[in-house]
């Protein structure tokens, strides 16, 4: 029998130059997307570094200005407190009256026969006052120094009551306002 020959190599080589054509094609095109990938992975990793440089800088800066912050705390107790006081102060000057008139004409009833019970000051400045007197004549005469005194010292006297129990003391009771004291 006479012996047939089949060529293999040439369908090898068909195989291998096709295959070689779609090597280079892929290299072609793959290296390029390779060298693109390693380059933005480069460039991530670079800006994390930096971006964890930056966070630490950061954060030692928080740090030192915490510990500044930490060390203004008694300061700061002070500076309110100080303002607290400075304010109260402030409020104190505003709704300043001139006491001292009041103060004179009390010590005055007490000399005209009068014995003071009770003296109360109002937010507002009103100045409540309760006397005793021993009798009628005292309390007309004492009625009568009052009225005059009160018109040279105060714009503003109001009288709210005389009280007479027998057998016992007249009780007279007046406000008298602090805001409207005369300046002459």
């Amino acid at each position: 029998m006479a012996s047939k020959e089949i060529n293999l190599l040439q369908a090898k080589q068909e195989i291998s130059s096709e295959s070689n054509r779609w090597k280079n094609l892929l290299l072609k095109v793959v290296t390029p997307f390779l060298f693109l990938f390693i380059a933005m992975a480069v460039l991530i990793i670079g800006v994390n570094i930096y971006l964890d440089q930056q966070l630490n800088s950061v954060k030692t800066q928080v740090d030192s200005e915490l510990v500044l912050i930490k060390s203004m705390e008694k300061n700061e107790g002070i500076y309110m407190l100080l303002k607290q006081k400075a304010t109260a102060i402030s409020t104190i000057m505003q709704n300043r009256y001139a006491y001292d008139s009041v103060y004179n004409f009390v010590e005055n009833l007490n000399q005209k026969g009068g014995k003071v019970l009770s003296l109360s000051i109002s937010e507002a400045g009103n100045v409540s006052l309760s006397v005793e007197i021993p009798d009628t004549q005292t309390l007309d005469d004492f009625l009568k120094a009052i009225i005059a005194d009160a018109e040279k010292r105060f714009n503003k006297v109001q009288l709210n009551g005389i009280t007479y129990k027998p057998g016992t003391n007249y009780m007279i009771s007046f406000t008298i306002n602090a805001k409207n004291i005369k300046t002459n």
